[in-house]
């Protein structure tokens, strides 16, 4: 096996701002500033070393002035750093180089080393892709991420993803860091039920939206402030075929059914009267009732507002689009509602997109041959919500997708039409129908709904 080296260094975001004799001020990204004050000069230096890497732990010791009192120092001083995630390791095995990037307080390379001749494969929660100008390999569930420096590297990482490739002296040495890393596992590794049950994307979208041991930024960072303007609470109408809705009777809501009485009765219905189709005075009523825009909210970073229902932080980035193919008093097509109008806007959307939203609503249904009535789609402006939190952004319009489908169901219930959320979509035939850039705009749940027979 080629000679394996470890060198601990500080991370990219942590730099060294101000040193006074052996005082040394270390700025943080996102963090306040760490103010070291060692006691000797030595002790300085072999810290100031973390920046520049290529030095050992057993030589940065040296550094330090040797001896049992500099060595337990610097020991401490390099626990404390990486507990809190500010230390990773340069690691080289001939030709291949790397840099581990700690994820927990708790990362070390303690795992026994792998027996010779061990079967080992990639885990298949791993993958590789471009952060910035870096290859990094890692995974939901791994305690810290590696930058892949050399090609040769990813080249080794192909090989372990198959057990049965042959070894070699340097795909050894890749293999024990993987392994250390919690990258690898054991090729006979029987894998428990529940853990099959994850598929790769959810692991990833769940782990890396929660908050946990690892080092990331997540909330309401406002991290585009200063490199664009937040996206306009309306969208400009995206047609001149306007139909203003009408409003329904506020003494009439107020003498609704009981809420307790409405949550118990409330079911999917699915089996709609296609002989007495739903009217469009249920469509907006329905929709004022759940999406219209009560009041604009004043905020000196973005437009706010309040809505019938929650949404994270006031921004309401889900749009409303009904496809319509039987409502009486509204024309087969497609449509996006203005909460701030409260109107509909007809749009040109081509009828084979058209149809597929609503065949596949049906398919989803388990009934492809009485596909629904009108389909009410859900889609966020994804921006507005990214462009103040920062990690979550996604998983809060799910969240806010799923407060909108209860509200959706309760309010049809109550009015008596038929209703159910539909467990999928098809978002690329909603961006040709609606006409948007993916990246702005993307489908995220559908909401059938009918008359009731």
């Amino acid at each position: 096996m080629p000679s394996v080296s470890l060198f601990p260094r500080f991370l990219p975001d942590v730099r060294l701002a101000a040193r006074e004799g052996s005082h040394l001020t270390i700025e943080i990204a996102g963090a306040p500033p760490l103010r070291l004050k060692a006691p000797t000069a030595a002790l300085a230096d072999a810290v100031a070393a973390l920046f520049d890497g290529g030095r050992t732990e057993s030589e940065l010791v040296d550094a330090a002035g040797g001896g049992m009192e500099s060595a337990a120092r610097l020991h401490l001083y390099l626990s404390q750093l990486k507990a809190r995630q500010l230390i990773g390791y340069e690691w080289s095995a001939g030709a291949a180089r790397a840099f581990v990037e700690p994820l927990v307080p708790s990362f070390g390379f303690s795992r026994p080393p792998l027996a010779r001749g061990a079967r080992v494969v990639l885990s298949r929660f791993a993958y590789v892709h471009r952060d910035a100008d870096r290859l990094v390999l890692e995974s939901p569930d791994a305690p810290c991420r590696i930058i892949l420096r050399t090609p040769c590297l990813l080249a080794s990482v192909h090989r372990l993803a198959d057990a049965a490739s042959d070894g070699g002296e340097e795909l050894d040495a890749v293999a024990e860091l993987l392994w250390q890393t919690g990258l690898l596992e054991e090729a006979d590794r029987e894998t428990p039920p529940d853990e099959r049950t994850w598929e790769f994307h959810d692991r990833l979208f769940h782990r890396r939206s929660r908050r946990g041991a690892e080092r990331r930024i997540i909330g309401g960072t406002y991290r585009f402030d200063q490199a664009f303007p937040a996206p306009a609470l309306d969208k400009p109408p995206m047609s001149a075929d306007r139909i203003e809705l009408p409003r329904p009777d506020p003494d009439a809501l107020a003498r609704g059914e009981a809420l307790g009485s409405v949550m118990e009765r409330r079911r999917s219905v699915r089996d709609m009267d296609d002989d007495r189709a739903i009217a469009a005075a249920d469509v907006g009523a329905l929709l004022f009732r759940v999406a219209r825009r009560k009041e604009r909210l004043a905020s000196p970073k973005q437009e706010l507002m309040l809505r019938p229902v929650p949404g994270g932080g006031a921004v309401h980035e889900l749009e409303f689009y009904v496809a319509v193919r039987l409502c009486h008093g509204l024309e087969p097509g497609f449509y996006h509602y203005q909460s701030g109008e409260h109107a509909l806007y007809r749009l040109p959307a081509p009828q084979k997109d058209l149809d597929t939203l609503i065949g596949d609503a049906g398919a989803a249904m388990a009934q492809p041959d009485r596909p629904p009535q009108v389909l009410i789609v859900l889609a966020s402006r994804l921006p507005r919500l990214a462009w103040k939190y920062e990690g979550i952004a996604y998983r809060v319009t799910l969240l806010n997708a799923g407060v909108i489908l209860q509200s959706l169901y309760l309010v049809a219930t109550e009015m008596h039409l038929a209703c159910t959320a539909v467990g999928s979509g098809n978002s690329d035939a909603f961006a040709r129908a609606a006409g948007v850039d993916a990246f702005g705009e993307v489908s995220v749940a559908e909401f059938a709904l009918g008359s009731r027979r």
